[in-house]
């Protein structure tokens, strides 16, 4: 991996794992939380005044989930890469992440297990699902 420090976005209706991700990237080098949201409407607004590396996107969110937030952010012109977050092993869930324009989905069982290797995909700008493979 590159000597860079990624500016990571957390948007999940979870704010005590949002709390614990922040909390483990403050402890590396190669990460920095610039922004964080609970809903979609937040995440929206958050964007237009930070610019992310990458964010990390829950797949169910109140209002907007998070498959339709990622087209909607598209939509309005955002070329943001997002790496999808979820409860859920089911592989239809991720191909459905995958077609929606997430850049990659990992669980949250598995994230920090996962995080690394999906980091080094989407640094050579591919997808990175595991689920899939």
């Amino acid at each position: 991996m590159e000597n860079r420090k990624y500016k990571i976005i957390i948007i999940d209706d979870n704010q005590a794992f949002i709390n614990a991700m922040k909390f483990l990237f403050s402890k590396r080098n190669d990460v920095e939380v610039i922004g964080e949201a609970n809903d979609g409407v937040q995440f929206l607004k958050l964007i237009e005044t930070v610019k992310p590396d990458l964010v990390l996107m829950d797949r169910i969110l109140p209002g907007i989930d998070g498959i339709k937030l990622v087209k909607t952010a598209q939509e309005f012109g955002y070329n943001l890469k997002i790496l999808g977050v979820t409860m859920s092993d089911d592989p239809t869930i991720h191909a459905q992440m995958n077609q929606s324009g997430f850049i990659g989905g990992i669980l949250k069982s598995q994230f920090f297990e996962d995080f690394d290797q999906a980091l080094k995909k989407i640094e050579n700008n591919e997808t990175y699902f595991p689920i899939l493979i």
